[in-house]
């Protein structure tokens, strides 16, 4: 802890990681274009020593030139008008495995090189696997420090003051990071005050909801896949409405919204209708997600087809009926349902309706990761008729 300490009074008080707080991926990005300007040999040995010399740096010759935000790319590498390496700096999000994938066939003639402030993040292997060669911010801050001592910074020590200054904050970021990792006995409830000072307490959050989202997939992968029943990443609306075969895919997004982490597992469960469960901040939500042709339907009409309809509504609390929540009280220490019986329901938008609880304040990961996996194994039973619980 008081190495920790330590990092965060040298990161508030320098003058050079304040500034960077307007934007963090473009001042890294910045940064690292501007020590290609003061010494083009320099920036070839520190990407050379990062990748642990994965990286070719002799095909660019001594023309190169660096360039940001190319073709959307974070940093590229240019040598006679090619790309020949594109570096995807990742400082207030996690790695995307299909961002990545996307961005390789894009470049297949050029080296491909991950940088991210998180040192372990999902599918890191796949990655690595895929030809991206990833490292981290503490690899680059101590690179940067040792190869100062070998190259000149310049005309005076002013150069070489700002990049030793660069390589300590660098290097202070990764180590803050390396406790963030969880596992089901962790608090879900977990804010640290550092992090939220130096206001990198949103990356903490995507990450530990990252590390939930591939929890839960490999929780429901185990359960599942006997069944015939996928589980995959990626739930937009779109892809969910297009899939062909209803209640034979879970999907899973990971996410963050107004500040908050975000974890939904949905099931499409006929044409234009999908249950899910969502998990943000302090609710747990039962969700129901509709695709209408008819726009011309409120909110309200959409609500009356869902507790109209037996088929639906026992996920629902109701004033009349089975109460869904009540299996999931116990882990959320009594908690209220909202809304209240008066409101029936919240939303977002017209065809997107909730019900929540409030996450108990002593709940684990693991806890809350139970009862997304109870209430997923609940939906495939009710609608296929197959117990499928651990």
């Amino acid at each position: 802890m008081c190495e920790e300490k330590n990092h965060k009074n040298y990161l508030e008080k320098s003058p050079m990681f304040q500034l960077s707080l307007s934007s963090k991926e473009l001042f890294h990005s910045n940064f690292l274009k501007w020590i290609s300007h003061v010494n083009p040999e320099l920036f070839k040995s520190l990407i050379k020593r990062v990748s642990k010399n994965k990286i070719d740096v002799e095909r660019w010759g001594k023309d190169y030139t660096v360039e940001r935000e190319k073709n959307n790319y974070d940093l590229c590498v240019m040598h006679n008008g090619e790309i020949v390496l594109v570096i995807e700096n990742k400082v207030k999000s996690i790695p995307s495995e299909t961002q990545l994938e996307e961005y390789m066939k894009e470049t297949r003639n050029a080296q491909h090189m991950l940088l991210s402030l998180v040192g372990d993040f999902p599918h890191k292997e796949v990655i690595e696997n895929s030809g991206w060669v990833v490292t981290d911010y503490g690899c680059l801050g101590e690179a940067i420090k040792s190869l100062l001592s070998e190259f000149a910074c310049g005309d005076n020590d002013y150069n070489k003051l700002i990049m030793e200054d660069y390589a300590q904050i660098a290097s202070c970021l990764h180590d803050l990071q390396k406790p963030w990792n969880i596992n089901a006995a962790s608090p879900y409830y977990d804010y640290d005050e550092d992090c939220a000072a130096l206001r990198i307490a949103d990356i903490r959050e995507k990450n530990k909801f990252s590390q939930m989202a591939v929890m839960l997939k490999d929780r429901l992968d185990q359960i599942l896949s006997n069944h015939g029943i996928a589980v995959e990443f990626g739930a937009s609306k779109e892809k969910l409405f297009n899939l062909q075969n209803p209640l034979q895919h879970v999907l899973i997004e990971r996410g963050m919204t107004r500040s908050q982490g975000l974890l939904s597992a949905k099931i499409l469960i006929k044409e234009n209708v999908s249950l899910l469960i969502q998990v943000q901040d302090k609710q747990y939500r039962h969700c129901i997600e509709l695709n209408n042709t008819d726009t011309d339907k409120s909110d309200e009409d959409n609500w009356q087809i869902v507790s109209s309809n037996d088929d639906l509504k026992w996920f629902f609390r109701t004033e009349h009926g089975e109460n869904p929540f009540v299996k999931l009280i116990d882990k959320s220490q009594n908690s209220e349902i909202k809304p209240s019986l008066k409101k029936k329901y919240n939303k977002y938008g017209k065809e997107f309706l909730y019900q929540s609880i409030t996450i108990g304040s002593e709940a684990t990961v693991g806890d809350v990761l139970d009862m997304v996996v109870t209430d997923i194994t609940d939906i495939i039973k009710h609608y296929i008729g197959t117990d499928v619980a651990e």
